[in-house]
This record gives structure tokens, C-alpha cells and sequence, in this order.
């Protein structure tokens, strides 16, 4: 008689003495009170119908099994890409998803859009602030210096001043001179007439 450990149903430990596979899966059956058919005997995680002594025997209750082929359905679901865009659907109202989509983004651009313009407007106000305060700055100027720029500043008014005067003046010489040109046209066509 072997000596046998064995884990059972219950997941503990325990010991049998039998002489062959036939033998223990009767005592185990008359042990536990389940039928014999119903019972996986393994070592190893791998059924048997001859027990070796030298390792533990693992006995579990046959579940009853399809014929297989789901791990071919798992394998074939990796293919598929999941949906994430609902935009096209319809919710209860029977508006589009996106379409709402788009006005909750609307709505956040504006709030977004009047706090820029809000800090542009700060910013502005701050610049404005500190051109109008400008520091004042003690300056030694030169009096000569000072009396030849007003001295070139009327220079340049009374240049200007002539200037304007003379081209006001010009359209009047232009127009005797233009008669003058005619009244010697009109000597020339008579004389040669």
C-alpha cells in the first residue's frame, strides 16, 4: 500500500493509503460521498489514470465543459476597434449629440474670449498708468543751446510762411504769361494770314 497526499475539494491536505488509481477513487468517492463520475483525479495539473506517489494528487468535480472555440471569439474581438464617438447618436430629445457637443465648446470659447479681452483690457488700463505718471528728471540745459533751436525753429516757420506766399503768387504770373503766349500767337496767325 502507497501512501498518497492529497488536496481535495476543500482544498486541504490529506493522506490515503490505496494500491492503485481504481482503489483510491473509490475510497475517495466513499469518503466524501460524491460519485465516482464526478470526480478529476490530477497530478501535476494534468489528469491521470495511474497515481504516482512520489507527487500530490489534486482531486476537483468535472464541470461540464462546451466544445470550445471561445478563445477564438476572444482572439477575433482584439480586431475589432471600440466606438468612442457618439457624436452621431441621438439623446432623448432627439438632437444630436454633437450638436450639443458644440454649443457646450461655444459656450466655453466665449467665456474664454471675454476673460482674454477682460485681460487685455487690465493691461491696457496698467500701460495707461504708467504713460501718464512719467517720472520727472531734473535737466541742466545749455541757454545757448536752447536759443539756437527757437532761433531754427522761426527759421523754418518764416521759410515756410515765404514758401507758401510765393506759390500763391505763382498762379497769377502763370496765367499772364499764358496770356502773354496767346497774344503772340494771335500776332503770328494774323500776320501770316
Amino acid at each position: 500500500m502507497n501512501k498518497i497526499l492529497v488536496r481535495g475539494i476543500d482544498s486541504k491536505l490529506s493522506e490515503f493509503s490505496c494500491e492503485n488509481y481504481e482503489n483510491f477513487v473509490e475510497e475517495y468517492s466513499e469518503w466524501t460521498k460524491i460519485p465516482r463520475e464526478h470526480l478529476r483525479i490530477s497530478q501535476c495539473s494534468r489528469g491521470v489514470s495511474e497515481i504516482n506517489p512520489d507527487f500530490i494528487v489534486c482531486v476537483s468535480l468535472k464541470v461540464c465543459g462546451g466544445k470550445g472555440g471561445f478563445g477564438s471569439l476572444l482572439r477575433g474581438q482584439g480586431m475589432f476597434a471600440r466606438v468612442d464617438n457618439f457624436e452621431a447618436c441621438r439623446d432623448l430629445n432627439g438632437r444630436r449629440i454633437r450638436h450639443i457637443n458644440d454649443e457646450i465648446r461655444l459656450a466655453q470659447w466665449k467665456q474664454k474670449q471675454a476673460e482674454k479681452e477682460e485681460e487685455e483690457r487690465k493691461k491696457a488700463e496698467e500701460k495707461e498708468e504708467k504713460v501718464v505718471v512719467p517720472a520727472k528728471r531734473k535737466t541742466k540745459a545749455d541757454p545757448n543751446y536752447k536759443s539756437a533751436v527757437d532761433d531754427c525753429v522761426k527759421g523754418v516757420k518764416s521759410a515756410l510762411a515765404a514758401g507758401l506766399k510765393k506759390k500763391n503768387d505763382e498762379p497769377i504770373k502763370k496765367a499772364k504769361i499764358e496770356e502773354e503766349d496767346n497774344e503772340k500767337d494771335n500776332k503770328i496767325n494774323d500776320k501770316s494770314n
